[in-house]
């Protein structure tokens, strides 16, 4: 089942954040930003316990995705598609514009998971990871 967080689930997030989260940097700031963001929002896959979850920004016409990340040992059961699914079925519902979000280049399971749920490659963002690149994907109009 996929909901926005609840204050409760913020604990399991950071764990998770801690252990499981691919990319580097202090994402324990990133999350407590995100929920401090008039326009973050968290929602989580929970299944008698937090699996994964997808932070984004809400700017009220197109999401933006900030990051994804599912536990190690829940990873290849498809939750990420879920949440992904999810968040492409809100942004139908309210009618919004586009979906946007930066990935790393080496990345390729985001790439792929990305692609198969609509998104396209819309530029290469340059050094955008330190020295690596990302490509900036959409869905939806440019």
């Amino acid at each position: 089942m996929i909901t926005e967080l609840k204050d409760d689930d913020l604990s399991y997030i950071l764990e998770i954040e801690k252990t499981d989260y691919i990319n580097e940097g202090n994402r324990k700031e990133d999350i407590l930003f995100e929920l401090s963001n008039p326009y973050g929002k968290i929602f989580v896959y929970k299944d008698k316990e937090i699996k994964g979850y997808i932070c984004v920004e809400d700017y009220t016409d197109r999401y933006e995705i900030n990051s994804l990340c599912v536990k190690k040992a829940e990873r290849e059961k498809g939750i990420g598609n879920e949440l992904v699914k999810y968040l492409n079925d809100l942004a139908d519902e309210k009618k919004y514009r586009n979906i946007t979000l930066e990935v790393n280049k080496n990345n390729v399971a985001a790439i792929n998971l990305y692609r198969k749920n609509g998104f396209e490659i819309w530029a290469t963002r340059k050094n955008y990871y330190g020295n690596q690149d990302a490509y900036l994907m959409g869905r939806g109009d440019k």
